[in-house]
Formats: C-alpha cells, structure tokens, sequence
C-alpha cells in the first residue's frame, strides 16, 4: 500500500534573506532536493532549511520499504521591497523647521513607520514634520508589505540657526518697573561672545560690558551717576560659535 506524505508547510512564501523549515512525515527515510536540479540531493531526514534567492520548488522523496513517493513542495520568495523617501526642504530654518517627507516604494506597501530622529513618529506614507531645535537629524523609513517583508532607509536633515539681533530704539530707566534697562536681543544669541558699548554725545564711553545678561541701566562713570536724558549710542560686537563676526552699530534714546 502506496504510503501518504504529509508536508509542513504544503506551500511557502517567505521574504528575501529569510529562511523556511520545510518538514514531511510518514515514511522511513526522505531525501530532498530542487526541482531544478533533481539528481544533486541537498538534504536527508523528516526536515530541510531552505534560504532560496529566487521562487523554488523543493522535491521531497520519501521510501516506506518497497514503496516510494515523491512531493513538491513551492516555496515564493516574495518580490524585494525597494523604498526611499524625499525630504523636502532637507536643509531648513530655525524660523521655519517643518519638512515634508513623501515615502516612495516600487512594491505595495501595507505599512510606513518614520521615526524623525527626535524622539516623535509617524505612520503615514507622506507625513509633514516641524523640528524644535536646530541640528542634524537621522530619519528612519520602515517600511512593510501584506506578508511581513520589511525594508529601511535612513537619510539626515538638518536644521540650521539663524542669526538676527534687533534693539529697542527707547527704554526709561526711572524706577517704575517698565522698560528699565536696555539690551539688544534676538535669535542665535545663546553661544556668542558679545561686547557691547554705549557712547555719549560726546563720544565718551559711558558703559561696557561683556555679559548679554548684564544690560545697560542708564546711569554712567559705572554706575556712580545717573546718564541724563539723551540720544546715546550703542556698539554691539558678537562671534557666533562657527567663529563668525558681526558687528552692529545704533542709536537709542534714554527718557527719565
């Protein structure tokens, strides 16, 4: 009586690089090999790992004392996913730090999971994304089809500072609690070295300082006498921390 095989699985369809154990009962003895090449045997016993490239049908014969059956077994490897993505702008302001990014993939995709190198995270294929920060940000692209098969990719953006200072033109140190002090102030400003000078008239230096925490307050000869109402002016010098030099000159008005 011819015997009857019985395959685990009957059928495969596994992702590229990925391997399958193919397994068979009810006989003696199996032998396998691949319908390509029937006469080269490439594995013995009830089981098989198989790691094809390519869609590969895979001969199991089994012997059962005198009888002797033979099964094919399919196994598909899936179709490579291929993915990439567009960042778009993938250099962009402080001022304006949202990026577009559009998932692109030759291959059906069930599945898109963005991780933006920040700490957030998207599942949509064309998500629109805002840093809070400046620097440099690795962006992952996980992708997945309807069997499991993933493929990643990763590109950088970067977030670049910006530089602007900007000063009042009037303050009125006289004790009231508004607008006492004078300062310039803006964006890029926390990693500078900075100086600043005000001038008189006269063009005689009235205060200095090396400190942007430390403003102007209005008074004179440090700070033993108050400066009178007047039209001062001020000199600002700053080296950002890429070593760059500004240099800012303007006028601002002291009212009591």
């Amino acid at each position: 009586m011819l015997f009857r095989s019985v395959l685990t699985p009957s059928s495969a369809t596994i992702c590229p690089g990925v391997s399958v154990t193919l397994s068979v009962s009810g006989a003696s003895t199996f032998s396998w090999t691949e319908e390509s090449s029937p006469q080269d045997t490439i594995g013995i016993g009830s089981s098989i790992i198989v790691s094809p490239d390519v869609s590969t049908n895979y001969l199991v014969t089994g012997i059962e004392g005198m009888c002797k059956k033979t099964d094919t077994v399919p196994v598909t490897v899936a179709s490579t996913l291929v993915v990439d993505f567009t960042a778009i702008p993938d250099t962009a302001s402080i001022l304006n730090p949202a990026i577009v990014f559009t998932g692109l993939s030759g291959s059906v995709v069930e599945s898109w999971q963005w991780s933006f190198g920040d700490g957030d995270s998207s599942n949509l294929q064309n998500p629109l994304h805002t840093y809070p920060d400046t620097g440099s940000y690795n962006v992952w692209l996980i992708v997945s089809d309807s069997i499991g098969c993933t493929d990643s990719i990763m590109h950088s953006v970067y977030i670049r500072q910006e530089y602007i200072l900007f000063a009042p033109n009037t303050f009125s140190p006289n004790g009231d609690g508004k607008n006492e002090e004078f300062i310039p102030k803006g964006i890029g400003l926390k990693d500078v070295e900075f100086e600043m000078y005000i001038y008189d008239r006269w063009g005689d230096l009235i205060y200095e300082t090396t400190d942007i925490k430390k403003p102007w307050d209005g008074t004179a000869n440090k700070g033993q006498m108050e400066a009178q109402e007047d039209v001062y002016v001020w000199l600002v010098y700053t080296k950002e921390a890429n070593r760059k030099k500004h240099q800012y000159v303007g006028h601002v008005t002291l009212i009591r």
